[in-house]
Order: C-alpha cells, then structure tokens, then sequence
C-alpha cells in the first residue's frame, strides 16, 4: 500500500512521505509476522505521534 500511495503522491507532485522512506531503510525486507515486528511497528508509531502532539514552549 505504502508503494501505491509513494506512486499517488509523485503524480500529484507532492514531496515523498520521508518517514514512510525512513521505517523501510531501517526495517528491512522482513515479513510483518517476523520476530520483533511489533516492537518495531510500535516505536515507529510512537515517533509519528512525537512528530503530530503539540510541543510545550
């Protein structure tokens, strides 16, 4: 899905979505039922939120 969407946003000429790059160059050609994969999917869903939650000034 990820390379579908990757396809979307190049035709409508928007900027690739950097984590998206990011979590594949880091995770590797591994299947979702890998040992480790839930660890991995949840540090990078923690890092998405970190990007969105407001920060205190």
């Amino acid at each position: 899905m990820g390379n579908d969407i990757d396809a979307m946003r190049d035709r409508l000429m928007m900027d690739p979505f950097a984590l998206h790059r990011a979590f594949f160059a880091a995770r590797g050609p591994v299947k979702a039922s890998a040992v480790g994969e839930q660890k991995e999917a949840r540090l990078w869903l923690d890092r998405l939120n970190a990007q969105d939650s407001p920060r205190e000034e």
